[in-house]
């Protein structure tokens, strides 16, 4: 498989650059480091080694960090140190397509919880709807295989360990409007003190700590809403406290928000497309014009904002799962242009996609602050 080649040229952009790759699950990327300008604050390869060591903290974290096997990188310069070439090898739990496959399900899974909770839930209402709905359908297991620490083997399956139950809270929460966060820490059971995975979740405006495994054989979920109960809490869990710091979670938070809220430039038939300065080179382009039509490869485009993308021929539905947002098309086959494998732009506002057009380039974002109409 040929790398998929990214260009940045500050700081910023090269994390921006990791966590686009990271939430498309790439396995092998090179990014191409352009320092001319000295936007780099220290020497260029500390600068670099920070940036992916900080972004590859297994401990902490959304989706992808929570199904990383392993990683590998290399770093290139030229003599002058003005450029560099980042080569980027990741070993995910599952491929691309069950990643996709797995968000349009967690999608689905947090309308139904939406559903039963009612219109008025609040988020402690959710989360215990969805620990609930963990009881019921998972089993806790361990095989001492990946399997059991992968959230598709544990939809598949229906059993798995701590890291998979937390994964796939990862997923499904945000759909039903919680922030959470992925955490691996030390956690004691019935042997002891051992590697356990749980969630920091955002409610009333404030992080918690909620721990759906422990809460497969307890009344009540183990969280940290209350000092009670995060005393109780701190008896059964221990976790890097820098990594969880205040300011360490809010960094991350507003990473993950600055990327939900991506706009993305498109430049007609061309191969490549930016999203906040970071230049993803494609092997066909993304937004073609035929001359009479204008077509949009949709799905190219959210993976790497950790979205999802479901064609389903049988009910000629589309569904796009980005940025929290469910957004279901009808009648997508007539939009569906098979040769090129891209919509019709229309699909666009159909679903209420922000996307402004200027001569040849188009500007669009998912984010729901930016929804035109949202009757999709």
């Amino acid at each position: 498989m040929n790398d998929v080649v990214m260009e940045v040229s500050t700081p910023k952009e090269l994390v921006l650059a990791i966590c686009f790759a990271k939430n498309a699950f790439l396995k092998s990327v090179k990014i191409c480091v352009d320092n001319t300008a000295g936007n780099f604050n220290k020497t260029i390869n500390e600068d670099i080694q920070d940036a992916i060591i900080g972004m590859y903290s297994l401990e902490c974290g959304y989706f992808s960090t929570a199904q990383t096997k392993s990683y590998a990188f290399k770093i290139l310069f030229d003599a002058s140190g003005s450029f560099a070439k980042i080569y980027l090898k990741t070993d995910y739990m599952s491929s691309e397509k069950e990643r996709n496959d797995f968000t349009c399900i967690a999608a689905e899974i947090s309308e139904l919880l939406l559903t039963e909770c009612g219109l008025w839930a609040n988020d402690f209402q959710k989360i215990a709807k969805f620990s609930s709905w963990v009881k019921k359908n998972f089993d806790y297991k361990i095989t001492n295989t990946y399997k059991d620490y992968s959230a598709v083997e544990l939809l598949r399956n229906r059993t798995g360990v701590c890291q998979a139950i937390a994964a796939l809270a990862v997923k499904v929460l945000p759909y039903m409007g919680i922030e959470t966060q992925y955490i691996s820490g030390q956690g004691y059971g019935t042997s002891g003190w051992g590697k356990h995975a749980w969630n920091i979740v955002k409610t009333d405006g404030r992080w918690i700590h909620v721990d759906f495994t422990f809460a497969l054989n307890s009344l009540l979920v183990p969280m940290t809403d209350n000092n009670f109960n995060l005393k109780m809490f701190e008896k059964t869990h221990q976790w890097n406290s820098d990594l969880l710091s205040e300011e360490a979670i809010a960094a991350r938070s507003a990473l993950f928000h600055e990327i939900e809220k991506s706009e993305i430039l498109l430049i007609e038939n061309e191969k490549y497309f930016m999203i906040h300065g970071v230049k993803i080179f494609t092997e066909i382009p993304i937004y073609m014009n035929t001359g009479d039509k204008e077509y949009i490869s949709v799905g190219d485009m959210v993976r790497y904002l950790g979205g999802a993308c479901e064609l389903n021929p049988s009910t000629d539905t589309m569904r796009i799962c980005v940025g929290g947002r469910i957004m279901t098309v009808n009648d997508a086959l007539s939009l569906l242009n098979p040769d090129i494998a891209a919509f019709d732009r229309s699909i666009l506002d159909i679903c209420g996609i922000r996307n402004v057009k200027y001569k040849n380039k188009l500007i669009l974002t998912f984010a729901k602050t930016a929804v035109l109409n949202d009757n999709c």
